[in-house]
């Protein structure tokens, strides 16, 4: 007769371990799906960011074309003015566009800058005058947007066109009183309101200079210049008084 005991101490062990196996496959099982799960989670995180990059690189590139487009009509005003004969004026202020680093893309203030300066060295002097310009159109707000614009009064200078450039002088003052570039700007407005004779405007010019920033290198450079205008200006009476002047002139 089998001993019923002795069979449950044998079956007991054997049905413990089948249960045991059977639950340790189960939890290997459940690890394997829940590492599937990760898995798949941290993909569709991936697909996410990817989703989000495209749509940061889509704005961006909404924004260069506003900006490309601005910077179009810039030139456009540009040309129509030459054309017209107006004097020249900066493009007009436009948001700011930041530099893509990926497809086509605007150039940035200092590549615009750099380009300027090389066409400007070259003495391209149009193509110059519509990079600085461009910068100016759409980076109104760069440390390098008044310098562009001294780089467009360089060019008018080099072509002889002493009206415009005082323009662009006087525009600069106006638009960047706080710029590094004022004082120089308004030297150069003096000099060239002496480049087309209209001596009283430098004088004045000048006299502001000397008066408001004393202790800069440009009011000394202003009380200089009014002790020549001066000094001409003495002279010439002079010689007109003087009747052996005339007679050497020939004035009757």
């Amino acid at each position: 007769m089998i001993d019923f005991n002795f069979c449950c101490r044998i079956i007991a062990p054997c049905l413990f371990l089948f249960s045991t196996g059977c639950y340790i496959e189960r939890v290997a099982r459940l690890e394997s799906q829940y590492s599937e799960l990760e898995v798949k989670l941290e993909s569709q995180k991936s697909e996410m960011e990817n989703l989000r990059a495209d749509l940061v690189h889509t704005k961006d590139e909404i924004s260069q074309a506003n900006g490309a487009l601005a910077a179009m009509n810039g030139r456009i005003e540009v040309l129509l003015a030459k054309v017209s004969g107006a004097p020249s004026v900066p493009a007009p202020t436009v948001p700011a566009v930041p530099p893509s680093t990926t497809g086509a893309r605007v150039l940035t203030a200092k590549e615009l800058y750099d380009e300027g300066r090389t066409l400007l060295a070259r003495k391209q002097y149009n193509r110059a005058i519509l990079s600085f310009e461009e910068l100016v159109g759409l980076y109104p707000a760069s440390d390098l947007a008044d310098d562009a614009l001294m780089g467009v009064a360089e060019s008018f200078v080099a072509r002889d066109d002493q009206r415009r450039a005082l323009q662009i002088y006087l525009e600069i003052v106006k638009r960047y009183p706080q710029g590094d570039r004022v004082l120089q700007a308004a030297i150069a407005t003096g000099r060239a309101y002496e480049a087309l004779g209209e001596f009283s405007d430098a004088k004045t010019v000048y006299e502001g200079l000397r008066d408001r920033y004393p202790g800069t290198v440009e009011a000394t450079m202003a009380a200089d210049r009014l002790d020549e205008l001066e000094h001409a200006q003495n002279t010439d009476r002079s010689n007109r008084n003087d009747p052996s002047s005339q007679f050497q002139r020939g004035e009757p």
